[in-house]
């Protein structure tokens, strides 16, 4: 019996036909003091599809490689502005075995957008948990902080992203499929 198997419930109702998403509590997306942007979308931007589920958070992960993802941090929130950003987002870990660089890859996005990758450590830590899911047709997604994005003069501050994620063996949630 896998690590899935043991979490997920036994007890698994009819089909629905039809795909639902549901909506993620605590994602209200904000910028900093004083700024405008496009932090204040509709709730819909926070739906998961019935794919994803949601894991636990409680620690601090980082993200690496985020300043090669300029572009889709300016789609995600906005264009650059005085105070910057502070946005809590949903981002969701995609593992990818076929990384020339390297085999644990777990690649970040949010919004369909990729952001990043979990540093090699977290994510030789999280392949399991990525590669179950994904041999049930399942992502994992956890909540995010995007923070940078100021502009004030010469000063330009980059995007960055930590992830509130558990421990591997922690991550998981119970869940009803």
């Amino acid at each position: 019996m896998g690590l899935l198997d043991k979490l997920f419930k036994s007890n698994q109702g009819p089909a629905d036909d039809k795909p639902q998403s549901r909506a993620v509590k605590g994602t209200q997306s904000r910028a900093v003091k004083g700024t405008q942007s496009r932090a204040t979308k509709p709730a819909a931007s926070h739906e998961l599809p019935p794919n994803v589920v949601m894991l636990n958070g409680g620690g601090r992960v980082e993200v690496v490689g985020e300043s090669q993802y300029e572009d889709a941090f300016t789609r995600i929130c906005g264009p650059r502005c005085r105070e910057g950003y502070d946005l809590t987002v949903v981002a969701q870990l995609v593992s990818e075995p076929e990384s020339p660089y390297d085999p644990d890859a777990i690649r970040v996005e949010v919004q369909g957008l990729h952001v990043g990758y979990l540093a090699r450590p977290a994510a030789k830590a999280f392949k399991p948990v990525a590669e179950e899911l994904a041999s049930r047709g399942l992502t994992g997604a956890c909540l995010g902080t995007v923070r940078g994005g100021w502009e004030r003069g010469k000063d330009t501050g980059g995007y960055g992203i930590a992830l509130d994620l558990a421990a591997p063996d922690k991550a998981i949630r119970p869940i009803d499929r």
